[in-house]
């Protein structure tokens, strides 16, 4: 009786000790998390240029264009490539203009295309530090330190997945350097930012 009482007793600890290691990590990721946006959302203006590298998997090219990147905290964001082609996308809480060349500008509604609702908050969720925003479209995980951390999101609509793999954030303290947006195709876009 007294053997099995300690073979319960020991079972009891180890699972215990388990649940300890692994709520102790997973408090870990959640506060260096934490520390990361906390750090992003420190910045409420910025303007940054950019160069973005795309990787067309069917047409084995790629393609390089060259802008400027506009973050006015919480939720308006500006992206205009200069080069090759010119083109705005300014969002501003639930809309979309976009604006190819000289033509005139097009509205969307966010809510209407999940899959921009998908992309727009990935960066607006990064930028205003708003993890309630990046847990309501993605599946988050988190690895390094202040100066050298990684934000991986993975979609969790169905709809997204389709077409959406992955989006990395790789950063130091506040700032984002680089981007990289895995696509289901295969298809790959990364970005560098220039502060």
């Amino acid at each position: 009786m007294i053997t099995g009482m300690m073979k319960t007793i020991k079972s009891l600890a180890s699972a215990a000790l388990l649940l300890f290691v692994i709520t102790g990590n997973v408090y870990s990721k959640d506060s260096m998390l934490d520390s990361i946006l906390n750090k992003l959302s420190s910045i409420k203006q910025r303007s940054e240029s950019f160069t973005e590298v795309k990787l067309l998997n069917v047409l084995q090219s790629q393609v390089e264009l060259e802008g400027t990147l506009e973050f006015y905290a919480p939720e308006r964001l500006i992206k205009v490539t200069q080069n090759p082609v010119y083109e705005v996308l300014d969002v501003s809480k639930n809309s979309i203009s976009i604006q190819k060349g000289d033509n005139e500008a097009e509205e969307l509604l966010i809510t209407d295309y999940p899959l921009l609702a998908a992309f727009v908050e990935a960066y607006r969720g990064m930028l205003s530090g708003n993890k309630n925003k990046l847990f309501q479209y993605y599946q988050v995980e988190t690895k390094g330190d202040l100066n050298n951390w990684t934000i991986s999101l993975f979609p969790i609509d169905d709809e997204v997945v389709e077409y959406l793999e992955k989006i990395i954030f790789e950063g130091q303290q506040a700032f984002i350097k680089k981007i990289i947006t895995v696509e289901a195709s295969s298809d790959k876009s990364i970005m560098y930012i220039k502060h």
